[in-house]
C-alpha cells in the first residue's frame, strides 16, 4: 500500500498522550502494576482452600493454572491490538475491569467448571493490561529513562504478591472467597478511574530506519533467515523461565503446606518469594550495561539453579525457607527482566513489538504449562523436590542458547566507543 507524503508526515509526527499529567500516568500505570500481582499471586494463593472446598486433585488444581496462563498468553495478544486501535488507556481500563469481574465471579463460583471458566477470563484481562500499561510508560517522558520506567512497573507486580503475602500471614484465617474478592472489587474501581482519565492516549511514532514491514513481512523479520533462532531461542528462555517462577508462585503455597507449615507460615514465605520478586529487577537493571550482558544472564541463571537447590535441601524452619524461596524469587524475577531488557534489540524497530509480543506470549503459556506439567508430576507420584529439579536442565538449556545468540549481539548491547 502507498502512504502519501501528508500521511507519512502524520505518521512520523511527535505523539502526545493529551492532556494528562505524566505523574498521573505513572502513578495510575503503578497501581495497576500492584494490581495485577495481586491477582496473579491471589490465585495461587487461594488453591489451597478451593482445592479442598471442591475435593480437587493436584492434576485439576494444575488445569485452573493453565486455563489462567492461557488466558494471560491470549489477552497479551488481544490487549496489544486492541490497545493500537482504541488507546492504551482504554485497552488498560477495560482489561482491568474484565479481570476485576472474573475476580469477583471466582469468589462467587460454586462448581470447579465455573470457577475454571473465571479463571480462564481472569487470565486474559491480566493478560490484556500488562501490553497496555507497558505502552503507556514508553510513550509517556523522555524515551531515554523508558526501561527504567518499564522495570518500575514490573517491580509494582512483585508488591501487588507481597501484599497477597502479607494479607496471609496477618490473618490467621482467610477464606479463598475473600482474597478473590479483594482481587476484584478494587480493580474494579482502578478500572474505572483508568477509563475516566486515561483516555486520551496516542500510540509510539512510526519507526524512522526504514525498517516499515506489511502484515506478512514482519512475520518474515521474526522467521526469516537468522531470526528465526533468534526467535525460537527466545521463545524457549521465555517459556522456561516463566515456567519456573509460576511453579514457585502456584504451587510453593501447596508445598509448604504439605510439609507441614500453618498459614502464617506459609505467608511468611511467600513474602520472602514476593520481596525477591520486588528486588530482583531493580538491581539486574542496575546491572545490566552494554559489554555486559553475557556476565549478567549467566549470573541470573546460575542464580535461579542455586536457589532451587537450596530450596529442595532446605530443612523445614519458616524463616529459613522463607530466606531461600525468596532468594530463589529475586533471581526468577531478575532473569525475567534481563529478557524483557535484552530482546528487543535482537529485531528490526518496525518489527520489535511483534518480536517482543510473541515473546511475552509464549512466555505467558510457558507461566500455565509449567504449573499444569508439576500437578501431573504430583499426581503421578513425585515428590515436590523432584518437580522443583526438573527445571535445571532445562534452565541450563536456556542459558546455553541465550549465550550462542549473545556472541554476537546487536549494537544496543555492545560497549559503545565511548566506554
Amino acid at each position: 500500500m502507498v502512504v502519501r507524503e501528508s500521511q507519512q508526515a502524520d505518521l512520523l509526527s511527535p505523539v502526545r498522550t493529551g492532556p494528562t499529567p505524566a505523574a498521573l500516568v505513572y502513578c495510575l500505570c503503578g497501581i495497576a502494576g500492584i494490581v495485577e500481582g495481586f491477582g496473579i499471586q491471589a490465585g495461587g494463593m487461594a488453591a489451597p482452600g478451593f482445592a479442598a472446598e471442591f475435593h480437587m486433585m493436584p492434576a485439576q488444581v494444575g488445569l485452573i493454572f493453565l486455563l489462567t496462563s492461557f488466558g494471560l498468553a491470549a489477552g497479551s495478544w488481544v490487549g496489544g491490538w486492541l490497545g493500537d486501535r482504541i488507546g492504551a488507556g482504554r485497552a488498560m481500563a477495560a482489561a482491568i475491569m474484565l479481570f476485576g469481574v472474573a475476580d469477583v465471579g471466582s469468589a462467587w463460583s460454586h462448581s470447579e467448571l465455573m470457577l475454571a471458566m473465571a479463571r480462564a477470563l481472569v487470565g486474559i484481562g491480566l493478560g490484556g493490561a500488562l501490553p497496555n500499561l507497558i505502552k503507556l510508560l514508553t510513550v509517556t517522558g523522555p524515551p531515554a529513562t523508558a526501561p527504567r520506567r518499564v522495570t518500575l512497573s514490573i517491580t509494582g507486580i512483585a508488591v501487588g504478591s507481597l501484599i497477597v503475602g502479607l494479607t496471609a500471614f496477618l490473618a490467621r484465617r482467610l477464606d479463598w472467597r475473600i482474597m478473590f474478592h479483594l482481587g476484584g472489587w478494587i480493580p474494579l474501581l482502578l478500572g474505572a478511574i483508568v477509563w475516566l482519565l486515561l483516555r486520551n492516549t496516542s500510540q509510539p511514532p512510526q519507526p524512522r530506519d526504514g525498517s516499515q514491514y506489511r502484515g506478512g513481512e514482519r512475520w518474515r523479520a521474526l522467521f526469516g533467515g537468522q531470526h528465526l533462532f533468534v526467535t525460537l531461542f527466545f521463545w524457549l528462555a521465555f517459556f522456561v523461565t516463566a515456567a519456573t517462577s509460576y511453579v514457585l508462585i502456584n504451587w510453593m503455597p501447596s508445598f509448604l503446606a504439605r510439609s507441614g507449615l500453618d498459614q502464617r507460615q506459609v505467608g511468611l514465605a511467600m513474602i520472602g518469594l514476593a520481596v525477591g520478586g520486588a528486588a530482583g529487577p531493580i538491581l539486574f537493571a542496575w546491572l545490566l550495561r552494554p559489554g555486559r550482558t553475557i556476565q549478567v544472564v549467566s549470573f541470573a541463571y546460575c542464580g535461579i539453579v542455586a536457589g532451587l537447590i537450596l530450596v529442595i535441601t532446605a530443612p523445614v524452619w519458616p524463616l529459613y525457607l522463607a530466606f531461600t524461596i525468596g532468594f530463589t524469587g529475586f533471581f526468577t524475577a531478575g532473569t525475567q527482566a534481563v529478557l524483557f531488557g535484552i530482546v528487543g534489540p535482537f529485531y528490526p524497530e518496525a518489527a520489535r513489538g511483534t518480536g517482543v509480543g510473541s515473546s511475552i506470549a509464549v512466555g505467558r503459556i510457558g507461566s500455565g504449562v509449567g504449573p499444569a506439567l508439576a500437578g501431573l508430576m504430583l499426581t503421578a507420584g513425585l515428590s515436590q523436590h523432584q518437580v522443583l529439579a526438573a527445571a535445571v536442565p532445562m534452565l541450563a538449556m536456556a542459558l546455553a542458547m541465550l549465550l550462542v545468540l549473545l556472541r554476537n549481539p546487536p549494537e544496543a548491547l555492545q560497549i559503545s566507543r565511548e566506554d
